[in-house]
């Protein structure tokens, strides 16, 4: 079976306990964007980039990708956490999807990134919504 994926434009969401404008920026990425043919069962890569925007290093940093239905299977091709990004420094953060050959509605694959700047706890995220007919 061959299913046509949408996706709209990813949206950043910045969540924090004030109104400080955060320092860092996560952007998903991958061939789950824009329109794209999945075979079923395929598997593909979604990346993550997490970029520390300001000068002042992050720590703690936890990055996940959360997909909308238990549907799709999502597991890290590689290390989700790191202990310091350095201020101008990006990290990329791989992870493998797998489309299941029933797949039809809509999906929404959701990137966090959690980490810990001047004693306080912040998390970002981006979500690439799709539908799979």
């Amino acid at each position: 079976a061959l299913y046509l994926l949408e996706f709209s434009a990813p949206a950043l969401t910045r969540i924090s306990t004030s109104d400080e404008v955060l320092p860092v920026d996560v952007s998903l990425s991958g061939p789950l964007q824009g329109e794209l043919v999945v075979r079923s069962r395929q598997t593909v890569q979604m990346t993550a980039e997490i970029t520390n925007t300001g000068s002042t290093p992050i720590t703690g940093v936890e990055a996940g990708l959360e997909a909308s239905s238990s549907d799709l299977s999502v597991s890290a091709a590689g290390e989700t956490s790191f202990d310091t990004l350095e201020g101008g420094a990006t990290r990329t953060i791989t992870w493998d999807v797998t489309v299941p050959a029933d797949a039809e509605g809509s999906y929404s694959l959701e990137a966090t990134a959690t980490y810990s700047s001047n004693s306080s706890e912040f998390e970002v995220s981006d979500v690439q919504s799709f539908t799979a007919e």
